[in-house]
């Protein structure tokens, strides 16, 4: 079947990033690509995202195509794939070596029969976890992107995964590109006698070859992401090089480009105002390009590890994981105070204001339980009572999380300064940012990720009294220690915890009202924020005791000195 453009809306892409691997002549579009195998409606997807000018699910009888993507569950065979491309063709083709009849084809055995067939492979891609997840794309025949994501991305979570990664990075030492005959699922990039691109396409546009100073570079790609909102990463890898050249971020659908041109103007903006180690934290945009319809926004690499990898590892002592903590409430302490203005903070009514507006929002889209009933008459009423108290307000990240802050050695780099969410525009109270990211840091240093115990974590890590465990404890010591160096005031803890609860709900359902193609958009139980504020309902007497502030923050003795070390 044919697909045109108009006949499928809202589609998920995340299956089809393999296409920003492709070559293809600068600035042109597949006059027919044909897309065999993978989930129902993807070449639907692809036809309404403008991946070709024509998109089919099948090989067309009488005439050949220009694209040809077999997926790991087509039957196709090679060599029919090969006979249906135009002189010109490009073929993407997947190998689950697992699968039956697949056990032997390596990647140099599929890539010599490709030559016999009269294609020209240009690239081979380990395609990990596996074809289900598809996270990453990782270049074999690019021995230092293989060693890079076995060092920076790759979290053993038990010994037989630890054990695992050893043996892979001693064969990505010893084998360098043949370490492909090690990897269980693979995908290979050839294009016919006649083509004269090689490289993926998004990777000669004149913006990159100057960034990668005219070499020739493979890709590998991070496709990890909640939905189509989310950009695809691509980081290009030059001969031998250990760390990616640059970073290229490329939106998956032409209707989100704006949201590349508004990083790359945050980005100039915050660093404008910083300097020093703080200014080194930040990317430095490196421009924008369009490759087709889709905006590409380049930037330079985030050395180290994400936070979240890091939280994840196995056998990572407890210490190191509250190291990475301290670490980013330094950090966020320092970066809030540069862009705090005493004029701009919000007074108790418009505290109570904001809040309203956050509340209104959240019933509409939520509904309201009795119990959130309760808690928003509670909150009220205690934003009423406080006196002359007033909310610093600062640059804020909306998603501060350990997966977008990078640590090397004793420097963290923040990256994704997308700006997007509920309301946002740039600026909020100080304090919510932390809340925020510790909240999911708690869930990640004990491998939480089900939403009924992210909430119990939730509660463990903000409002149970007697809070001994070493993670609590620092973590309770370091928001202590943000709040004295910020200024803002210990009664302003519950509020901030419930705005930042709330908030973060609206965001995400904001996120898939835009992004994503669920019908079930404003389900609580999809909402791990919403249980968050479940839980601060169930404990509404307690979040709004006397002097819950200085109760639970109270081991801020030498705090001072942990956030400033």
């Amino acid at each position: 079947m044919i697909y045109q453009p108009e006949m499928v809306e809202q589609p998920d892409l995340r299956r089809a990033d393999w296409r920003f691997l492709l070559p293809r002549a600068s600035g042109e579009r597949f006059e027919h690509l044909a897309v065999l195998g993978g989930p129902a409606g993807l070449a639907g997807a692809m036809a309404a995202a403008g991946a070709a000018r024509r998109v089919s699910d099948c090989i067309p009888a009488s005439e050949s195509v220009d694209a040809l993507a077999v997926l790991h569950d087509s039957p196709v065979r090679l060599a029919d794939a090969a006979r249906s491309l135009s002189p010109d063709g490009v073929l993407y083709y997947e190998v689950k070596r697992p699968a039956t009849g697949n056990v032997f084809a390596t990647p140099n055995r599929v890539c010599r029969e490709m030559r016999e067939l009269g294609l020209r492979p240009s690239g081979v891609y380990w395609v990990t976890p596996d074809f289900t997840n598809y996270r990453q794309y990782v270049p074999v025949d690019a021995a230092g992107a293989v060693r890079w994501y076995l060092t920076t991305r790759y979290a053993p979570l038990s010994a037989r995964q630890y054990l695992l990664g050893k043996m892979a990075c001693f064969a990505a030492w010893r084998m360098g590109e043949r370490v492909g005959a090690c990897v269980p699922n693979f995908a290979v990039v050839a294009t016919a006698s006649g083509s004269s691109s090689v490289e993926p396409a998004i990777l000669t546009h004149p913006v990159a070859t100057k960034i990668l100073g005219g070499s020739l570079a493979r890709p590998l790609l991070l496709t990890n992401g909640a939905d189509n909102g989310s950009r695809v990463i691509i980081l290009p890898f030059t001969a031998d090089a250990a760390t990616p050249r640059a970073v290229l971020k490329a939106t998956r659908l032409a209707v989100f480009n704006a949201n590349i041109e508004r990083e790359q103007q945050t980005l100039a903006e915050i660093r404008s105002h910083l300097d020093g180690s703080l200014r080194r934290s930040i990317p430095q945009p490196l421009g924008i390009y369009h490759d087709r319809d889709l905006a590409v926004g380049a930037e330079s690499y985030a050395s180290g590890r994400s936070l979240l990898i890091s939280s994840w590892q196995w056998r990572r002592p407890m210490r190191d994981k509250v190291e990475d903590l301290r670490l980013v409430a330094n950090w966020l302490g320092t970066f809030n105070r540069r862009f705090q203005h005493p004029a701009a903070a919000w007074s108790g009514w418009e505290l109570r204001h904001e809040m309203d507006a956050l509340i209104a929002a959240y019933i509409q889209a939520f509904g309201s339980t009795p119990q959130e009933d309760r808690l928003w008459a509670n909150l009220r009423q205690y934003i009423d009572s406080l006196q002359g108290v007033c909310v610093p307000i600062t640059r804020r990240h909306i998603d501060f999380v350990p997966t977008n802050v990078y640590r090397d050695n004793q420097a963290l780099s923040v990256i994704d300064w997308e700006d997007r969410g509920f309301d946002f525009e740039g600026f909020g109270p100080a304090l919510c940012d932390l809340l925020h990211f510790t909240a999911h840091w708690g869930a990640a240093v004990h491998g939480v990720h089900a939403p009924g115990l992210q909430h119990q974590t939730f509660s463990r890590l903000f409002l149970e009294p007697n809070g001994h465990a070493v993670d609590v404890n620092m973590a309770r010591r370091l928001i202590a220690a943000y709040m004295r160096k910020c200024g803002v005031a210990p009664c302003l803890y519950p509020v901030l915890l419930v705005y930042t609860s709330v908030e973060h709900a609206l965001e995400r359902l904001n996120r898939q009202m835009v992004y994503a193609s669920s019908s079930d958009l404003a389900s609580r139980q999809n909402n791990r924020y919403v249980k968050h504020i479940e839980c601060l309902a169930e404990n509404v007497d307690l979040l709004f005791s006397a002097g819950l502030g200085r109760q639970i923050l109270g081991a801020d003795d030498g705090a001072r000195r942990l956030v400033s070390a």
